[in-house]
């Protein structure tokens, strides 16, 4: 056994990998690989080959697994609650792979190059899919576009892929890998603004947005002079209003994101009557909210492991929103959707994390966690991101990378 320990050691690095290159276009066989990643770490410990490292951030990860655990027990529906524990295993393996992780043998620039190459693969996957599409429809723009180009992961979830390579890919520029460099992650930054158009999600625009911003004055601060830096900041300032002013998809978005927003305000209740006459997006995901909201309000210790469907539904028939209940719709809020299942145990897990997250990125000045954990409760407020394992996989793997990271002291710093 003791001959086949160093070839265990270089795979722990080859696993996130492997996994993220598969995950990228075929999220469930990733699962495959997850199992064979702890597999190895496993006989690893077995022979004392590693240590075994635990941190706060692993337990409250955990947490909000064992949170959801208990809550299976107050399920009505044992078959979903334990389909919900099978997707939210991430919780629970990725802190023990990575607390039996040899920080020293690990190497992130094989997990950023196969990151690279697995998104340039779902994007060509994309393309292909999209043509066929519309070879059968003869209709360019929504063949081309949303989810019909992002079917492998929902928008959203393809949103933060992209947005969070770039992150992945300043590690290779900063640590001066072969091939990264200004000219190659400015290339990488406009091949990703191209597909996030192309996909649309509202809240990844905006997200990606900010990073731009972050990214172009961080650059600029250090090359400029005073002045000229501030006239930059304002022109960069000025880019949002120029995007509403200059992009029809862009103004009728935000027009129609405040239009149902002042409604909603000038009287709450009248969302249900809006959701029969209109029911769109803007006007579902308002609805789901104050619903959700009102839901967690009547029972602050959740509902159960796998119970949100039923309780939701029921609440909205009672409104006479039957057609609405059958979709079974999310509450499109992380924070709601969790507080509504496991309340408020499974908040203060979540919370927790977050907090954690940002203190260890801001005390070690690592942008990597810090833009993961503002990027998920960003995405948050919007979409529930952990109900799915394109979320809930990239999530905790980015996290659990970022933490190593830190523990080797690698050169990310924020600038």
């Amino acid at each position: 056994m003791r001959a086949v320990i160093p070839t265990l050691e270089k795979a722990q690095s080859w696993f996130p990998a492997l996994l993220i290159f598969v995950f990228c276009f075929a999220p469930k066989p990733s699962s495959i690989i997850i199992v064979l990643w702890l597999i190895n770490n496993l006989v690893l410990w077995s022979q004392r080959a590693v240590k075994f490292r635990w941190n706060k951030i692993f337990s409250a990860i955990v947490a909000l697994y064992i949170v959801f655990a208990v809550g299976a027990f107050f399920t009505h529906n044992p078959g979903i609650a334990g389909g919900i524990l099978s997707k939210k295993l991430s919780l629970l393996v990725f802190p023990l792979i990575f607390a039996l992780q040899k920080k020293e043998s690990f190497q992130v620039k094989p997990f950023v190059l196969a990151l690279t190459a697995g998104l340039l693969v779902v994007v060509t996957l994309g393309f292909i899919h999209s043509y066929q599409v519309y070879l059968e429809t003869e209709y360019l723009n929504g063949s081309f576009t949303g989810s019909v180009f992002s079917y492998i992961h929902h928008p959203t979830y393809l949103a933060v892929l992209l947005t969070m390579s770039i992150f992945f890919f300043r590690i290779g520029v900063k640590a001066g890998w072969k091939g990264f460099n200004t000219w190659t992650i400015l290339l990488w930054v406009v091949f990703v603004c191209f597909i996030q158009f192309i996909i649309f999600s509202f809240a990844g625009v905006l997200f990606h947005f900010a990073v731009l911003a972050y990214l172009a004055l961080s650059y600029l601060k250090k090359k400029l002079p005073g002045i000229a830096f501030l006239i930059v900041l304002g022109i960069t300032v000025s880019l949002p209003f120029v995007a509403y002013f200059g992009v029809t998809r862009v103004k009728d978005e935000v027009n129609n994101t405040l239009t149902d927003l002042k409604i909603y305000l000038s009287d709450p209740d009248h969302i249900y009557e809006q959701v029969k006459a209109a029911p769109h997006g803007n006007n579902i995901r308002i609805l789901m909210w104050t619903t959700s909201f009102q839901q967690f309000s009547e029972h602050p210790m959740g509902t159960g492991t796998g119970n949100f469907d039923d309780v939701m539904g029921a609440r909205l028939r009672g409104r006479g929103l039957d057609e609405i209940a059958k979709v079974e719709y999310n509450s499109h809020n992380q924070f709601l959707q969790l507080a509504v299942e496991v309340g408020v145990f499974g908040l203060l897990a979540l919370l927790t994390i977050l907090v954690l997250l940002f203190r260890m990125g801001i005390r070690y000045k690592n942008e990597l966690l810090i833009w993961i954990g503002l990027n998920f409760v960003f995405n948050g407020f919007f979409e529930s991101m952990l109900q799915q394992q394109s979320g809930i996989v990239f999530y905790i793997l980015g996290i659990c990378i970022g933490i190593l990271l830190v523990q080797q002291k690698q050169v990310l710093k924020s600038t």
